[in-house]
């Protein structure tokens, strides 16, 4: 172990590494690729206990379980790295955000226009979830944040 002029230890090690040499565990990339494969993997399985009897709801809860899951848990570790591994995020923005890209910024416009559109609305009843097939502006909300958090962490 390196020791400093005073004789104490300048590097913490755990097994045998270093903590600067140990790998950062990549938990939201990993949560992006779990979700990307129950979506691809199970979603597209889900049938009602009804069968093909009312799809369109049960897809429609299915995906929105899904997605807000995936939202909550990525603001959770979000909220995690900001407040309790400060070390981490600074290093990560020392390191460098990388600035949004042209279909990020494109999608927050669209975001921001479908929000306002729903505000102005006179239809109010069918606003957040839509008509039939439920393309309201909960599933757009959804849509949205889950491409954003994929085109950032996922692989």
């Amino acid at each position: 172990m390196p020791k400093t002029e005073k004789g104490v230890s300048a590097v913490i090690e755990i097994d045998g590494a270093s903590l600067a040499q140990r790998p950062r565990v990549r938990y939201l990339e990993e949560l992006s690729k779990w979700f990307a494969i129950l979506m691809l993997g199970v979603f597209p399985l889900v049938i009602g206990p009804e069968k093909y009897y009312n799809i369109t709801r049960v897809k429609f809860l299915t995906f929105c379980t899904l997605q807000a899951a995936y939202l909550l848990l990525a603001a959770l570790l979000l909220f995690d790295e900001l407040l309790f591994s400060r070390d981490r995020f600074e290093k990560r923005r020392a390191d460098g955000f990388s600035p949004p890209s042209l279909p990020q910024l494109l999608l927050v416009g669209f975001l921001l226009c479908s929000c306002v559109s729903a505000l102005a609305s006179p239809y109010r009843s069918s606003t957040w979830l839509g008509m039939a097939r439920y393309e309201g502006l909960c599933s757009t909300l959804l849509y949205c944040g889950t491409f954003l958090l994929l085109s950032l962490w996922g692989e």
